[in-house]
């Protein structure tokens, strides 16, 4: 009978360390799909186009993340994250776009912050997003739309993806609260080994009041307007929440090495009524080149995000868009959410 409570015992010992051994250097399968059926026109768009699209609040994607403790406090780390098409079941944003777009790095973590070497999404998107009431829709976010996407005004304010290639990301410790990040991407192009962008931002998160400060110099890009070859941005967002409603704020000014110059700024406000929020936002952007306006943007947004649990969650949102001298845009979308 002892020696059956020995053998007992000695398994229960071996499944622990076993368990503990997987729970170290686990891998994590995470993500989140995202589609809406619906009606998009911005403005200058010859005519409304009938969708069932894919990420109307969020692009939709599937990760590989893990982390092994090393001791002393310290960790590696990996992230693998890939964009997808719910709508078609294609991968990537676009035709095109890398099988791991939305992240792919390793390093370290410790007391001394996180060390992240690979593609890295950069810190002045991350202020971006995490200062206006849509966050991340690349669809309905008036903030987002004027940030980094094309449109009836020209080329997006903001040069560059959201993550950038052949990076380094340094983030801090938080200290009461604060967190910064700095990030460099090498250009990797031979006779210019000196060529590449670098960014950083700082985030104050106290209780009901938010705070950053984004700012990032870009060299690598295929989408500069008229002709620039470098960029310079920055970016102030802040928040409040006062329990009937949050409300965002931001302005950002883009400064390209041809004289064209951005002006942005945003409101909005998130609600909580029932099971979801109410969302409500707009943005002005005044484009300017060698130092005379040339047009001008507004771009407004209302929508409703009904929580169905903590991991569904439906939506509708109307958008309402207009570049001086082109016709005016509205578009539309009911949708669904869903994170794994």
């Amino acid at each position: 009978m002892r020696r059956t409570q020995y053998a007992a015992a000695a398994a229960g010992a071996l499944a622990f360390q076993i368990c503990g051994a997987h729970a170290q250097s686990a891998v994590t399968l995470y993500g989140l799909t995202d589609v809406f059926v619906g009606s998009l026109k911005n403005s200058g768009a010859p005519a409304h186009t009938s969708v069932l699209n894919n990420g109307g609040m969020t692009t939709s994607y599937f990760g590989l993340r893990g982390r092994e403790d090393l001791g002393a406090g310290m960790g590696a780390f990996f992230a693998l994250e890939s964009y997808l098409r719910v709508d078609s079941g294609a991968s990537g944003r676009f035709t095109g776009d890398p099988l791991f777009a939305r992240g792919a790095y390793a390093g370290l973590d410790g007391g001394f912050g996180k060390i992240s070497l690979g593609r890295n999404a950069n810190p002045y998107f991350v202020s971006t997003l995490s200062f206006n009431a849509f966050r991340d829709s690349f669809t309905f976010s008036p903030m987002m739309l004027h940030t980094f996407i094309a449109s009836g005004l020209g080329k997006p304010s903001i040069q560059g993806d959201t993550a950038w290639s052949n990076s380094v990301l340094y983030t801090t410790p938080s200290w009461g609260g604060l967190t910064g990040n700095v990030i460099y991407a090498l250009g990797e192009s031979p006779g210019n080994s000196g060529q590449g962008n670098y960014g950083a931002n700082i985030t104050y998160a106290g209780g009901k009041f938010s705070a950053t400060l984004a700012a990032q110099y870009v060299a690598i890009a295929p989408l500069f307007n008229n002709g620039a070859t470098t960029q310079k941005a920055i970016q102030a967002g802040i928040s409040y929440d006062f329990s009937v409603t949050k409300l965002f704020a931001q302005y950002q000014y883009a400064n390209s090495n041809n004289t064209l110059r951005d002006n942005t700024y945003s409101i909005s406000a998130s609600t909580p009524v029932g099971a979801g929020n109410v969302l409500i936002a707009w943005a002005h952007t005044a484009r300017s080149f060698t130092g005379t306006e040339s047009k001008l943007r507004n771009t407004a947004s209302v929508g409703y995000d009904y929580y169905v649990s903590k991991r569904t969650d439906v939506y509708i949102n109307y958008m309402y868009d207009k570049v001086s001298g082109l016709a005016t845009g509205n578009s539309f979308g009911l949708g669904i959410r869903h994170r794994f």
